[in-house]
């Protein structure tokens, strides 16, 4: 202050505040994020997982841990990573860098589609059309609840469940009598002791004498050919979120269902190979020890197990998937790009301008796999 230099005595001194092990160690996040069933509450086996994913993300090519010995790790219920070291200094990972949610698993809808299927047969039945007007129109409001719950992409599988009950109740509880043909001598109307069960009215409904006719046979003349061929044409439908793909062969489209629909996951269009597989007319066979589905067709057999993002042909190429498989109700669905690669085919979309084997039609979500244009 006076101009003076002086020193300050030693226990004046601000000494520099010595680095934590947190400002020493910069913790590596795994490449791939676990799948959860909700990011917001993690499972105690799915903290688990989170745990060694960043454990092996944080080892070297021994597989030795490089962070401090007597670091401990816990996971949060949302997901987030708090890395405690033996100096009690912290690190932490947002969940959002280390979890991300599992596609929904989706209801099983073919019981329902079953019962709705019965609906024609059902209502041309005497059962139906005889039955007491509020036994029809409680049949009537099942089936259509049942149609809605099949045309919810949200339909859990409760609903589903609830909806195929209340459809075979009310199936169930139609009272209609079946229509029988009835004996034109009028029964016993009339009934008189002593005529041996013959009426008063028997003579008056007589059956008309039996005339016999024999059929008649008429041959026509076969077409002769002329040799002009029909154009046979046929493609396969799928769209996002339904589980029914329609068959087109010439013009006339067919629905055909399927136990799970196709989605999209992370921006890819993900389509059930087996379904896939069965419009191409590929032979399909899974083992579950293994997790592995093959797909042979034309003699070339694809491999894909479903933890792997790889696809193993059997003329000992390899192909990189471009995301893993999703299994949904134990079907394998893969990307639209890895189905061409499974089966050797050329995949775009509409704007493009180009035929593909496999166009995708952004405005209604769906996949086109054309076999004869």
């Amino acid at each position: 202050k006076d101009g003076k230099e002086g020193k300050l005595p030693a226990d004046k001194v601000v000494e520099q505040k010595a680095k934590t092990t947190a400002d020493k160690t910069d913790p590596k996040k795994p490449t791939e994020k676990t799948e959860v069933a909700d990011k917001t509450n993690l499972t105690d086996t799915e903290k688990a997982a989170v745990k060694k994913a960043i454990e092996d993300a944080n080892k070297d090519d021994q597989g030795k841990s490089t962070l401090p010995a007597g670091t401990e790790i816990t996971v949060g219920n949302d997901g987030t990573a708090t890395i405690t070291y033996p100096d009690k200094s912290t690190d932490t990972i947002k969940g959002s860098d280390l979890t991300e949610e599992k596609a929904k698993t989706q209801a099983d809808k073919r019981p329902l589609q079953n019962e709705v299927d019965k609906k024609d047969d059902t209502k041309a039945s005497d059962k139906y059309k005889n039955a007491d007007k509020d036994k029809k129109e409680a049949y009537d409001k099942a089936l259509d609840d049942a149609k809605k719950v099949l045309e919810d992409p949200k339909a859990t599988q409760d609903d589903v469940n609830k909806a195929k009950k209340a459809l075979v109740e009310a199936e169930k509880a139609l009272n209609g009598k079946t229509t029988s043909d009835t004996d034109n001598t009028g029964g016993n109307d009339g009934y008189r002791p002593g005529h041996d069960g013959r009426d008063i009215f028997d003579r008056l409904f007589r059956r008309h004498e039996y005339v016999p006719t024999f059929p008649v046979y008429v041959t026509v003349p076969e077409k002769t050919e002329t040799g002009v061929k029909v154009h046979d044409t046929l493609w396969y439908v799928f769209r996002i979120n339904d589980f029914q793909y329609e068959v087109v062969r010439n013009g006339v489209v067919t629905k055909r269902l399927m136990d799970v629909t196709p989605v999209l996951q992370n921006g890819r269009t993900m389509l059930p190979l087996r379904y896939v597989a069965e419009a191409l007319q590929a032979d399909v066979k899974w083992d579950a020890k293994t997790r592995t589905a093959t797909f042979t067709k034309d003699g070339l057999t694809a491999s894909i197990q479903i933890d792997s993002d790889e696809i193993v042909l059997s003329n000992g190429k390899t192909v990189k998937m471009d995301s893993k498989p999703l299994n949904i109700n134990d079907r394998i669905l893969v990307s639209v790009t890895n189905v061409a690669n499974v089966f050797g085919l050329t995949n775009g979309n509409t704007k493009d301008k180009a035929d593909q084997d496999i166009e995708w039609e952004q405005q209604d979500k769906s996949a086109t796999i054309y076999i004869r244009r």
